[in-house]
């Protein structure tokens, strides 16, 4: 097609669109009038109504709500597709078809009263044919059926406003030039979505099937989070008649990271999903007051790598620590059956015992099994014989359990004590599984424990999706973290993502020399090489020239990235004139442009301009790489 039979078919397109939203906000006025009537009506004859007519008149009402948010939905995804309704097109010749067909593709389907499909929503089985094949022999899955042909052209447009700004002509999967200007766009306090970028290896995580369990091990940069958000998206599509927004859980690191990939799902067009930390997720089953944070935890460990404190840290994220919890409590439970125990007239053997209490249930559940099973229904004996193996237990609960395991006291409780308890309450009790959850998904795995995934597995029976990058961790991680966590799940498939599509050329080459070779590898996107300055005396000078370049510059967002709370202290004072927004535990979005921040929460974000403050002790592989790959352009290191 010519540029003006494209320019055509767009104005046709959006002529649609526009005629639906017409009809749409004609329906919704209609709607609004006919709610005023039965309102008035309800309100003028009260008291000659029956409750029946008063309930079917407030039925009324809710349907004429859920009509009115349901076409509003619609007149917003509607909005966004009269100033873009597509981003590519693929000419496709069916192998049975003499005649190639065009199929467009954008962020919704649209098609007219007829049936005529103008646009393809990009989660739709026809897409495979944009994303996964270049030109030449290609084809689509539908159900059972694959769908063969072969692709004679494919295009991309740029559509901004409702007018056709470009076009390329792509010979494989995205156009380079597409691909780089895209990246090349500054970032915003947001994620945003990735449907016109989605890259082969990408996709193929998307639109694995739904019962599939995934790992996804990410370099920073690689899309990971974006990936599975978007899978996420297609899996509401897909299993539109069965699956909710509401069935859908996501454990993130904190509230920052919370709000800023909040976006992705409703620019898409479904609902936000449940967002909950890993200490929310806990603290919401046991109620147990803690001295210290997640955070605060993590924050003491950074400052003070080698005291105390962080020795016994480091210690219950080990897998010694899970191994060691196990044994205490198996050695709690070889007390059931160290001696014979009178049943009535009758006895248990303490051989016996031991082979009974070998099921794989929780111990109160196989006590009351046993009991049962050993008096015949006859309740007096029953009780008595659960009252002999409980008391020979001495279990009161999974906190005075752990008390004694740590010999802690219960103040001195933090965060990271939380999933060993829940270990212990499941060892002893069992824990409630939440049905109701379908896919949960796990954002930064690497900063989790193997204990803490072992009680994700009895608290949800959900298909699971856990990505993260283990060079990415703040917490030294046993080297075979993820061998051990794909065995904790049912068959997953393991996908290893080494390209990083955030930061330019000159950034990714400075971080490889962080992380082991043949990890990380970069895109042809070159922008400034990396700034690396000793600090002087007038550092506060340094700081502030940076910051006034920043800000008479393009770019939009600028993080500084501090390893000590004394460098953030002496920051705050610095730029004080400055609107500044520094990112803690009790942030819940990055709302400037200019950001300071630690480490720990500057994870998972990203900045246009990144300045990236180290000392000599601290300059250790993860720190650099993390804060390094913070930056989308630009990179200035002051040490």
């Amino acid at each position: 097609m010519t540029l003006l039979t494209e320019k055509k078919y767009l104005n046709k397109v959006i002529q649609t669109v526009q005629e639906k939203i017409m009809q749409l906000e004609l329906s919704l006025d209609q709607s609004e009038q006919e709610y005023r009537a039965v309102k008035k009506y309800t309100v003028d004859y009260i008291h000659e109504l029956d409750k029946y007519e008063v309930y079917n008149h407030h039925q009324n009402l809710k349907f004429i709500d859920s009509r009115n948010i349901l076409e509003s939905q619609q007149i917003g995804k509607l909005t966004y597709q009269e100033n873009s309704p597509y981003f590519a097109k693929v000419v496709f010749q069916f192998d049975d078809d003499p005649v190639p067909e065009d199929f467009y593709i954008g962020r919704y389907g649209l098609s007219d009263e007829l049936g005529n499909q103008y646009v393809y929503d990009w989660r739709a089985p026809i897409a495979t044919l944009y994303y996964d094949f270049g030109l030449g022999k290609s084809g689509y899955q539908v159900g059972k059926h694959y769908f063969s042909g072969e692709n004679l052209k494919k295009i991309q447009f740029d559509i901004q406003s409702g007018e056709l700004v470009n076009l390329f002509n792509v010979a494989e999967g995205i156009s380079d030039v597409f691909l780089t200007e895209t990246l090349s766009k500054t970032s915003s306090q947001q994620m945003k979505n990735i449907i016109q970028t989605i890259q082969k290896e990408q996709n193929t995580i998307i639109r694995q099937p739904k019962d599939v369990d995934i790992i996804m091990q990410g370099v920073a940069g690689s899309g990971k989070t974006s990936i599975a958000l978007h899978r996420l998206a297609y899996l509401l599509y897909q299993e539109r008649e069965t699956l909710q927004a509401e069935n859908i859980l996501i454990l993130s690191p904190n509230k920052v990271f919370s709000n800023y990939i909040a976006n992705v799902l409703p620019e898409l067009g479904e609902n936000d999903l449940r967002q909950l930390t890993f200490e929310e997720l806990a603290q919401n089953i046991l109620q147990l007051p803690v001295q210290l944070s997640y955070q605060q935890e993590l924050a003491t460990v950074l400052a003070e790598p080698d005291s105390a404190f962080s020795q016994a840290y480091y210690y219950k994220q080990s897998t010694d620590f899970e191994k060691d919890l196990t044994a205490f409590l198996n050695a709690e439970k070889t007390k059931l059956w160290q001696t014979d125990l009178k049943v009535g007239t009758n006895a248990i053997s303490a051989e016996e015992l031991e082979t009974l209490f070998a099921e794989s249930l929780p111990l109160m559940s196989l006590i009351s099994k046993i009991s049962r099973s050993f008096t015949q229904g006859q309740k007096k004996l029953q009780t008595n014989l659960e009252k002999s193996l409980t008391k020979r237990l001495a279990y009161q609960n999974e906190v005075a359990t752990y008390l004694k395991f740590t010999q802690k006291t219960a103040e001195q409780l933090n965060a990271s004590d939380l999933y060993p308890i829940l270990y212990i309450k499941d060892f002893f009790e069992g824990l409630t599984v939440d049905t109701s959850v379908k896919y949960l998904v796990v954002d930064e795995m690497q900063d989790y424990t193997l204990l803490q995934f072992t009680v994700l597995q009895k608290l949800f029976s959900a298909k699971k999706i856990y990505c993260g990058d283990i060079y990415q961790t703040l917490i030294p991680k046993d080297a075979g973290f993820l061998t051990d966590l794909s065995e904790l799940l049912t068959k997953p498939k393991t996908f290893f993502l080494k390209k990083s599509y955030r930061s330019s050329f000159e950034i990714i080459q400075f971080a490889q020399q962080f992380v082991p070779e043949d990890t990380l590898e970069a895109i042809q996107r070159h922008g400034e090489s990396v700034i690396i300055e000793n600090r002087t005396d007038s550092f506060k000078q340094q700081i502030k020239s940076q910051i006034n370049r920043f800000l008479k510059g393009k770019l939009q967002t600028c993080g500084i990235i501090c390893q000590s709370t004394a460098d953030i202290e002496h920051l705050q004072s610095v730029l004080a004139d400055y609107k500044v927004q520094t990112i803690s535990a009790e942030s819940t979005a990055v709302t400037q442009p200019i950001a300071i921040t630690s480490l720990q929460f500057a994870k998972g974000l990203e900045f246009d301009s990144v300045i990236l403050l180290v000392s000599d002790k601290q300059q250790q592989p993860a720190f650099m790489y993390i804060g390094a790959t913070r930056a989308l352009h630009e990179l200035i290191i002051y040490k």
